[in-house]
């Protein structure tokens, strides 16, 4: 069987003519094609498909499409991402594999290269399952490393008579040959003495690569050739190593020491994030690098920077700059001096150091660049120089260990998030004489003097009563902190002011507030909600993974839910949506799995797709619209277990129109007293039994499943037999 939808083709792969073609996609037992054309011939290209392919998996040489037959030449890129086949025919007519286009195929353990293949594209088996993987002689064009991550892979083979390739001296390799450059490793790669380069992204994330030799004659390492390689323990450069290309080896964890010969240069953060580093040294002979006072760090002689430390550095007193990611990631290093003749300390340069539990800052910098001590969260204690001015976002980002911090009087400038998650922090003092900033009423907190706005909290602040702006992040992360009193001149939450807050469980809006920032209480603890009719802005995901949210107040005043701002609220059982409200988003409630009831107001016109995905407790919607919005598919994938009630007189409406008409029953909606399940319209004890049948799987004829909700919940349960209960007590006393 044969199925066809449009399909607008922007990228085709390299060896297909260039250009934009408009084609139609065609389903063909269970594979997508397109119908591409490439110097005047026209043929087929396996696409992209829905869903996951499973079991054993065979591309035919040639498809019928509309009573001509095509050619299948090419695998498009990412055709079959992430399937859960085991194996896969590709016929010999197959000359082009796109980028990722078998990429995470975890169960793809070997597969038949096609005999006329000539291009591989980039990525084509990354973290596929492969043990084994040949070249066949007809490849021309490989496009830098096509099995990245494969964690497997064990041989590597080029056939004989290819002439662009080889795998010379079963090297394990893939190998340019005309310029003698290493395209693709594995772990097993032994590289051959001829060997003049290693390509960029050679050995990329190989990390069950133990350790390697490189050839005497070596010249240059390519940008992330190593990349990820935490395996690798040990490298030894050859003496006439002339480049290391960017990030090369970041990330090489494993690796404890490093010597840098005579005539290596060296790329930006070429050894980032090598935390295991124990000693560094330095060719005396080199001209741009030194190890000076058998320092244990890599210097830039020219201009005295520190490019990169490890446990064991002690930094020269000439030393003026640390460079960007100097020391991140060095698990091993507890406490670092800094001589006071360094001025200026770039961003992440400690990053990731969660041992480091002392720092001695110089008095000479101006400021704390972004990120310097994320992540760092055993560091207790850190003095804030006199003299510094800026302090940029997320500087002590993740310091959960940090107690106490003083802000210095010369401070001009703090950015968002300087202390999110640090949720051990309880005392934030601004030194008097700060003409920008102040804790005032001794508040825990900074605030911006002139706009009056509060830039960084803890668990123990107190908001003054004239802040009247929460800025971004100001509490992000801040597990501590369990409950807020938000003053009544604020009027604006900034965005993740209290993301992460998994404590919070009480927080009141103030009536004065009238904008809500994105993820402002995205996966806190709030389990209420009353949004105030001021607000006139709420940003996406402002509540999403709010994961106790039981209840939610929303105002007229806000025309529209947007995305994803209440998605993953997993306690929500059920929402009515004011009047006003005329447009739902994509993704607004989506993942609300305990979600059982749904209320939309005749003012909607808009209902966005997967606004209610993966709501499959979903059991009634009550659509107060006259004339149904458009809906997709996805909107309410669930319909079909829940009723869907419909203004009367709008029945037919909504079942002739598309995906509305898929709910499992479309009833009109009548009035009804709360409680009057038996619709006599008195609530007695007729009702009270008739909901006790209902329960017990015999309802009575009349029975009005609308009413018999007596409190609301989208459900009938016990709660509403004992809600009837107290409504024929109250009545009778």
């Amino acid at each position: 069987m044969i199925t066809t939808k449009l399909k607008l083709i922007l990228a085709v792969p390299m060896m297909l003519m260039a250009g934009v073609l408009f084609a139609q996609e065609y389903t063909i037992d269970g594979l997508c094609y397109s119908i591409i054309e490439t110097d005047g011939m026209k043929s087929a290209q396996v696409e992209q498909h829905p869903g996951t392919l499973t079991g054993n998996i065979n591309v035919p040489p040639t498809v019928n499409i509309g009573g001509a037959d095509y050619t299948v030449t090419s695998i498009a890129h990412s055709a079959f991402y992430g399937d859960e086949f085991f194996s896969i025919t590709l016929p010999n007519t197959i000359v082009t594999i796109g980028s990722e286009a078998f990429g995470d195929c975890r169960n793809l353990t070997s597969i038949s290269l096609p005999s006329a293949l000539k291009t591989i594209e980039s990525g084509a088996f990354n973290g596929s399952a492969l043990y084994d993987i040949t070249i066949p002689r007809s490849v021309t064009s490989i496009d830098g490393n096509i099995v990245a991550g494969c964690e497997y892979l064990d041989n590597i083979t080029v056939e004989p008579g290819n002439s662009v390739y080889d795998s010379r001296n079963n090297c394990n390799a893939v190998i340019q040959k005309d310029e003698n450059t290493l395209i693709f490793g594995c772990k097993n790669t032994a590289i051959p003495s001829d060997v003049e380069h290693i390509g960029p992204y050679a050995f990329v994330n190989c990390k069950e690569l133990t350790y390697i030799t490189f050839p005497e004659g070596l010249s240059w390492i390519g940008y992330n050739a190593f990349y990820g390689c935490t395996g690798l323990i040990s490298v030894n450069f050859p003496e006439n190593l002339s480049d290391v290309g960017d990030e090369a080896f970041s990330g090489c964890t494993g690796l404890t020491s490093l010597y840098i010969p005579r005539s290596l240069s060296i790329g930006k953060y070429a050894f980032r994030g090598c935390g295991g580093l124990q000693s560094i040294t330095v060719s005396p002979e080199n001209r741009d690098y030194d190890s000076r006072n058998d320092c244990n760090a890599i210097i830039r002689t020219n201009n005295n920077t520190l490019i990169l430390g490890c446990q064991n550095t002690v930094i020269p007193s000439d030393v003026t700059t640390i460079d960007r990611y100097a020391f991140e990631d060095c698990t091993g290093l507890t406490s670092i001096v800094i001589p006071d003749n360094v001025t200026t300390i770039r961003q992440n340069a400690f990053s990731g150091c969660t041992n480091l539990n002392y720092v001695s800052l110089p008095s000479g910098i101006t400021s704390l660049s972004t990120s310097l001590f994320m992540g760092c969260e055993n560091l207790t204690e850190v003095t804030i120089p006199n003299g510094v001015k800026t302090i940029a976002g997320t500087v002590f980002s993740g310091c959960s260990s940090l107690q106490t911090i003083v802000i210095p009087a010369s401070v001009t400038k703090i950015q968002t998030g300087v202390f999110a998650s640090c949720e051990n922090l309880v005392s934030i003092i601004v030194e008097s004489g700060n003409t920008n900033y102040d804790s005032r009423d001794n508040c825990n907190a900074v605030i911006e003097t002139s706009t009056n706005t509060l830039v960084a909290g803890c668990k123990t602040t107190v908001i003054p009563a004239d802040v009247t702006a929460i800025a971004n992040s100001a509490f992000d992360g801040c597990k501590g902190l369990t409950s807020m009193t938000i003053p009544e001149n604020v009027t604006i939450i900034g965005h993740s002011a209290f993301e992460d807050c998994e404590n919070l469980t009480n927080i009141i809006i103030p009536n004065k507030v009238t904008e809500i920032g994105q993820s402002v209480f995205r996966n806190s603890g709030v389990t209420s909600l009353i949004i105030p009719e001021s607000v006139t802005k709420v940003y996406q995901g402002s509540f999403e993974d709010c994961k106790f949210l039981t209840s939610v107040s929303w105002p007229s005043s806000l025309t529209e839910i947007p995305r994803e701002c209440f998605a993953r609220c997993s306690s929500l059982k059920s929402i009515s949506i004011p009047e006003g409200v005329t447009s739902i988003a994509g993704y607004a409630f989506t993942s609300c799995t305990a979600l059982a009831s749904v209320e939309l107001p005749s003012s909607l016109t808009s209902l966005g797709g997967y606004a209610f995905l993966r709501c499959d407790n979903l059991e009634k919607v009550t659509a107060n619209m006259t004339t149904p919005p458009a809906i997709n598919e996805n909107t309410f994938p669930s319909r079909a277990n829940a009723t869907l009630y419909v203004p009367a007189g709008s029945i037919a409406a909504y079942q002739s129109a598309q995906y509305w008409n898929e709910f499992g029953l479309i009833l009109e909606q009548v009035a009804y007293i709360p409680g009057d399940a038996n619709g006599d319209g008195s609530i007695t004890v007729a009702d009270y039994i008739a909901i006790a049948h209902y329960i017990m799987g015999t309802p009575p004829a009349n029975f009005n499943e609308q009413a018999a909700d007596a409190n609301g919940d989208g459900q009938i349960n016990v709660a509403d037999y004992i809600a009837v209960a107290h409504i024929i007590m109250n009545s009778n006393n």
